[in-house]
This record gives structure tokens, C-alpha cells and sequence, in this order.
């Protein structure tokens, strides 16, 4: 547990071997918590402990926001007491319904893609299956002006990431940006089914990196460490330096006439990360050719 101000607190949670810790945040004064971590008894019991030592608990927290729909920040929403209101994307309720499932399915029966890749990538899109949410005290975002108000607090609702990235500002101007800028990770638009899907992911990830330059104060990701503004601006800079190499690369092996389909193009580009995971480069694959045919203009 780190103290950021007087007034917030970052409480990291682990996730599994290879995975970063996922950071939640307490809002001590307005008894706000910023995302709930992966889902998992030790990360309960972790979350419950630190809670607990800032005299707080599930039962007295008065809101919880969810920054988007990954399993890594809204896996503990079923241990949750039905009555705490939580606001979060609109259309989190997708990812635990049949339609998600289904459409899971489709995607791996429609693709040209060997065993080995559709079976990565059928095993990160269900792990992002999430137990159904409770209506009755679920405020979708779109719903959640007033509510945040209350708080001190505003939201922009962007995409780019996933489907729905909600940034928080408190009264401070500090910003809680979910997984939209995390240094020295270099895959940042993850693949969504075709429901949620922004139409221009990569161009709706810029977007949100220019949005990133806007701001005036601390930055709070959801994972590694705050960022300062000089360290925004580097890491923004950086992520828009690493993603034009990287199309260069992609486009270049597209252009090549004996390579065919999105595994070869991955296989060609992101060879020595393949064993670690085939559905991160499958997700900045398939953004690059969406951008390219639609010719957007970064």
C-alpha cells in the first residue's frame, strides 16, 4: 500500500506468474475505490486487509468505478455486497452474457487461423468472461454524472485499449487512466469481438494518447507507477514511437506477396514473443490492418 497525497491510496494486487500487478485505488475522503483487481481468494483477502487498515471495508465504501471491462480490474465484482453501487462501462453486462460466449465462437470458426492460435485466443477471451452484475445497483456510465458530482469526481468514456476506458479526474485534477498508458508495455489495443468492437481501434488508441497529453497533473495507472507529468509526456511519446515502428513492420510483411493471413504476419514480426502469448500480437495485428484499409491518417 503506497500513499500517493493525504487523500489517495494505491493498494497493489497480484495477478499470476508474468503478469503485472494490477493497482487499485482508495479515494480515503470520499470512500472511493477505483477498480476491484483480478479475481482470485488471495487478491479478496489482500484487498479486504488494506481496506481494513485504512478503516474501511466493502460495506463502507460508498461507490466503486470500474476504469474497463478486463478481468484484471473487475474480477472480484461477485464478492461485492449487493448493495454497493459501482459505476462502469455500459455494456459491461456483454461479457457475461451467451452473445459473448457465442461470439467467441464465431470468431475462431470464421478465422483462417491454425489450432495452436485459436486456441490462445479462444483461452484470454474467455478468461475475460465475468459474473453477471447487479443491476439494481450498477450505474452505467453514461448514467453516472450526478453520481460522481457527489464525489468531487468527473469521467470522460474513451476507447482505444478496450471497448470502454473510463478516466477519472478527482478534484485535483488527477487522473486515473486504467490500462491506456502503462510504460514498457508494448501491446496496448486489445482485440475486442465484434459487439464492442470501436470500428478504428488504433485510431481511437491515438486518440486517447492525445487526450493523455491534455492533462495537468498526476497520472494513476493500472499497473507500475504514477506518472509524473515530464514522465507522461516520455511514455506518450515512446508509445507513439514504438506503434508507428511496428506498423511499418506489419505493413511492410503484408506487402510481401508470399506472405498470407494474420498468423504468418505475426509469426514474421513478434517470432520471440509467440511463446509467451499469441493473442497480443494477434490484437496489434489485426488494429494495424483495420488502420491500413481504412487509410487513417495518425
Amino acid at each position: 500500500m503506497i500513499k500517493i497525497t493525504e487523500n489517495i491510496i494505491q493498494i497493489k494486487l497480484k495477478q499470476g506468474k508474468n503478469h503485472p500487478d494490477v493497482n487499485v485505488y482508495v479515494l480515503l475522503k470520499e470512500k472511493v475505490l477505483i477498480d476491484i483487481g483480478p479475481k482470485s481468494v488471495n487478491t479478496l483477502n489482500l484487498l479486504k486487509k488494506e481496506l481494513a487498515s485504512l478503516g474501511l471495508s466493502f460495506e463502507t465504501l460508498n461507490l466503486i468505478i470500474l476504469t474497463h471491462h478486463h478481468v484484471d480490474h473487475v474480477g472480484l465484482l461477485e464478492y461485492l455486497p449487493s448493495g454497493l453501487r459501482i459505476v462502469g462501462p455500459d455494456h459491461l453486462d456483454f461479457y457475461s452474457s451467451d452473445i459473448y460466449k457465442k461470439s467467441i465462437q464465431k470468431l475462431l470458426v470464421d478465422d483462417d487461423l491454425s489450432i495452436e492460435f485459436k486456441n490462445d485466443i479462444e483461452k484470454q477471451l474467455t478468461t475475460e468472461i465475468i459474473p453477471s452484475i447487479n443491476r439494481k445497483n450498477y450505474v452505467p456510465f453514461s448514467e453516472s454524472k450526478k453520481i460522481l458530482q457527489q464525489f468531487g469526481l468527473t469521467a470522460v468514456e474513451l476507447s482505444g485499449h478496450s471497448s470502454e476506458d473510463i478516466v477519472i479526474t478527482d478534484s485535483e485534477n488527477n487522473c486515473f487512466t486504467g490500462d491506456i498508458i502503462i510504460p514498457k508495455i508494448f501491446f496496448n489495443c486489445i482485440y475486442e469481438v465484434d459487439k464492442v468492437r470501436p470500428k478504428h481501434q488504433r485510431w481511437s488508441y491515438y486518440h486517447e494518447l492525445n487526450f493523455l497529453d491534455s492533462l495537468v497533473n498526476l497520472v494513476l495507472p493500472g499497473h507500475g507507477d504514477i506518472l509524473k507529468l515530464e514522465e507522461l509526456k516520455k511514455a506518450v511519446l515512446v508509445n507513439r514511437k514504438r506503434m508507428k515502428r511496428t506498423e511499418k513492420k506489419i505493413i511492410r510483411e503484408l506487402n510481401k506477396e508470399t506472405v498470407n493471413g494474420v498468423e504468418n504476419v505475426c509469426r514474421n514480426v513478434f517470432q520471440s514473443f509467440l511463446p509467451y502469448s499469441k493473442f497480443l500480437p494477434f490484437s496489434e495485428v489485426v488494429s494495424v490492418i483495420e488502420s491500413n484499409d481504412e487509410r487513417i491518417n495518425y
